[in-house]
């Protein structure tokens, strides 16, 4: 049974004062893909709701789910996701770019995952050191030439990095942040490894992204928080670290990225941090009515993504989902799909022969839409819709894509 706990205040700030702004479902672990023998167990559900922060403006998850129980065992890699590795070799050349650092200076990426970053940097000429939890995906890491040290960022994994490896001049952090519950204290770890002169760079869902874009799915237990600008800042302000300069960037549907230094080192930060303070200000980012408007979105969304999943049902047509990650579990649950479903198709070969969280919808190879085609195809890994699609022109029936607005492409289907 994975362990949980509900906490009652901000993780930022410490404020009670906390709006309910999105009510969700509650889902098993989003990644939690059961083998076969486990097909039959029922999978606990913990809460998704989010809130707003009244305080300083941080949304967040307050239902955590220990993190011991998400990652020692993890299926996720960054090479499974179309073009994000392609998107780590330009953010290595572009931290690169923004920082300048000495020929072999070290760079630490903190939930390294499969070393895909970190092997963009060390082609660039610095010694990289990978950190991640997820034991069997660091040490097939570590046997590709990317060194990874197989736990959580921890005091203690920090001063055994240290030891063997000195300070970092760059530490990066990709999608990791938002996973933390405790951020004091993974902020002052973050600070251990860090030079006197070097720079964190933290790149994480951007809540206004995720209003934008409609990217409620990005909403599961893994992500405690989703983060912007102002509460950042905020937050930072108890620490020895500053933004420095930040950016918007595409990856994930929307994400922000932060390059921190510490405040000592009497960097001037870019002027594109004070601009982006004054737009999130000026919409109004973190008030209660950009939340509704959200919100009203998201349950208009899945209205309509039912409605057509019902009429394709009650027409016979069989219905397949495409993709079977974390962001599918939202998606289903969310806007209760999952009885449409006949079965999830994924190109990651370690979900294949799985069955999905608490649904357990079996997960197959997606050559089934050639060999076995189903009359529709419900593209849930939707942000990434033209690259599936494009895998398969010889599929005949329809494609749906539920997200941000529903579509449909192809014919009529068997």
């Amino acid at each position: 049974m994975p362990r949980h706990h509900r906490r009652d205040t901000c993780r930022l700030c410490g404020s009670r004062d906390l709006h309910l702004a999105l009510p969700l479902p509650a889902t098993p672990i989003a990644d939690d893909y059961v083998a076969a023998e486990r097909r039959h167990e029922p999978q606990p559900c913990f809460p998704t709701d989010l809130w707003l922060c009244l305080g300083c403006g941080h949304v967040q998850l307050l239902d955590v789910v220990d993190p011991e129980d998400i990652y020692r065992s993890y299926l996720y890699v960054t090479r499974s996701s179309p073009g994000l590795v392609d998107y780590y070799r330009r953010y290595a050349d572009e931290v690169l770019a923004a920082e300048r650092p000495a020929a072999g200076a070290l760079v630490v990426d903190i939930g390294s995952n499969d070393g895909a970053l970190l092997r963009a940097f060390r082609e660039s000429g610095c010694r990289v050191q990978g950190v991640d939890p997820a034991r069997a995906i660091a040490a097939q890491a570590t046997a590709e030439g990317i060194p990874t040290i197989p736990e959580f960022l921890t005091p203690d994994s920090a001063r055994t990095l240290v030891a063997a490896q000195g300070r970092a001049r760059i530490a990066t952090a990709n999608n990791i942040v938002a996973n933390v519950d405790d951020l004091p204290g993974f902020f002052a770890t973050v600070e251990m490894i860090l030079a006197p002169d070097g720079t964190f760079v933290l790149e994480t869902g951007y809540w206004g992204g995720i209003v934008d874009h409609l990217l409620f799915d990005t909403i599961y237990h893994e992500h405690l928080s989703y983060f912007s600008l102002l509460p950042m800042q905020r937050f930072l302000a108890a620490t020895a670290l500053h933004v420095v300069d930040v950016q918007l960037t595409p990856s994930k549907g929307g994400c922000i990225r932060y390059h921190l230094g510490f405040r000592a080192a009497g960097r001037t930060p870019s002027p594109r941090v004070a601009a982006l303070a004054a737009q999130e200000q000026a919409r109004g980012l973190h008030g209660i009515a950009e939340a509704a408007r959200f919100r009203q979105r998201v349950e208009a969304a899945g209205a309509a993504c039912r409605e057509a999943l019902d009429q394709a049902v009650a027409a016979g047509r069989r219905v397949v989902g495409y993709g079977a990650s974390n962001t599918t579990t939202t998606l289903l649950y969310a806007f209760g799909l999952g009885p449409h479903h006949t079965c999830l198709v994924d190109d990651n070969p370690l979900k294949h022969g799985r069955f999905s969280p608490g649904l357990h919808l079996p997960v197959v190879p997606s050559d089934l839409l050639e060999r076995d085609p189903p009359g529709l195809v419900v593209v849930n890994a939707w942000r990434f819709a033209d690259q599936c699609i494009a895998r398969h022109p010889g599929f005949a029936g329809t494609w749906l894509v539920p997200m941000p607005a529903l579509r449909t492409r192809g014919g009529s289907g068997a």
